[in-house]
Formats: structure tokens, sequence, C-alpha cells
């Protein structure tokens, strides 16, 4: 079954019904829609659809930032929603995670909440330092909200998009597209390094395992 979702941020006096249009074109069954902040986590009617998700489901949204403008929180989102065996689709991002792309696009997304879950801590102790110092916060905001950039730089690696065209949808310059994407890799390269580490470790523990108790069977053959 297909699952809709929309969200309008309280206060901006902007309309749902656009959103819920598209979602209903779309052939969701059931659409859920919110008046809330996209920063709180807990709005009432995602956690019901999240909570209704079965397997084979899709959850449709008419664009990522309505399910979160937080990178770290769209992340959780979608950890349900693959918890659940269901699936994601953006209608404006055209992002869906049952075909290859789709989950290509989701492991950059992942990826980047990863490295920005880690760098999270440093770099706010870092920004508040320098704050304290300068009585103030240097440079200017990036254009581009992490998880936007994730999105962009998923439509790169998917295939779909050159550098140039992501930049041009965006609203940034190829210099800065090509930032977001070394970032990706980055972060990408990282995991899978780390990932390696992992294995390694085990399999060297293993051997270790496997060394000392050849040594205890020898001695034990020998005082026999």
């Amino acid at each position: 079954m297909k699952r809709g979702y929309g969200r309008v941020s309280k206060g901006d006096g902007l309309s749902i019904t656009a959103q819920t249009r598209a979602l209903t074109r779309a052939g969701c069954k059931e659409v859920y829609c919110d008046r809330a902040s996209g920063a709180i986590m807990e709005r009432p009617k995602l956690q019901i659809v999240l909570s209704r998700l079965q397997p084979g489901d899709v959850l449709v949204v008419w664009r990522f930032d309505r399910l979160s403008r937080s990178l770290l929180s769209f992340a959780k989102i979608l950890s349900r929603v693959e918890a659940a065996r269901a699936t994601l689709i953006s209608l404006t991002e055209k992002m869906d995670t049952s075909t290859s792309s789709g989950r290509l696009q989701r492991n950059v997304i992942m990826s980047f909440a990863e490295h920005e879950r880690d760098a999270n801590s440093e770099r706010t102790k870092e920004a508040l330092n320098v704050a304290r110092a300068a009585g103030r916060y240097p440079g200017r905001r990036p254009k581009l909200r992490p998880d936007q950039q994730a999105v962009h730089v998923a439509t790169i690696l998917s295939g779909e998009k050159t550098v140039p065209a992501a930049a041009h949808t965006a609203g940034v310059s190829v210099p800065t597209m090509n930032r977001y994407l070394k970032a990706a890799r980055d972060a990408i390269i990282r995991k899978q390094n780390e990932g390696r580490s992992r294995r390694h470790g085990k399999t060297k523990q293993q051997k270790k395992t496997s060394v000392r108790g050849g040594g205890r069977r020898r001695r034990r053959d020998r005082a026999r």
C-alpha cells in the first residue's frame, strides 16, 4: 500500500493542498499531514504513518525536507522505514529506495548522516570556542544544508546528473558541488575502511584463538 506524508511549517501560512493532491495522484490510499517544524521528530501524523507501515508498503513524500530538515533525523526515519521492510519514494527528487539507483542514493545519504553524527560534537565545541573568543559566528552560512547536499550528490553518484547539472539545480557553483562530492566520497571511503578494519581485527583475533588452542593440544599430547 502507498501511504503519503505531507508537512507545512507552523505559522508560515502555507496550504498543504498542493502536497496532498500530488500524493493522491501518485496513488496514495492514505495521506497523513502535519503542521509543524521539520526540526521536530515527534510529529503526531508522522509517528502514526511510520507505525502503520507494513512489509511491501511505500511511504511517499512530495519532497525529502517534508520528512525532516535534519539529516540525522532523516536517517532515523529512513531506518524506521527499512525496519518495517517498506520503501521510500520522493516525488520531487525522483528517489525510490526499491531501485538500484535509489539504494545508492540511500547509501550516500546514510554515509553523510554518519559523518555528520561523528563530526557534530567536535564541530559544536569548535564553533562555541570561536563564538566566545570573537563574540560572533564568523563566515557565511552554507547555501545547502547537509541533507540537501546529500540528495544532490546522490544524483551525481547514481549517474542521473553531471556535476554542472546538479550544481545548476542546487543553485551553487560547480566548485562548490565538487567539494560536496569530494566530502561524500571521502565519507564513503572512510566507512569502507572502518568496515575492513573491523573485519581484519576479527580475523586476527580468530587466528590468535586458533594458535592458542593448537598450542594447548600439543602440550597435552607431549604430556601423554
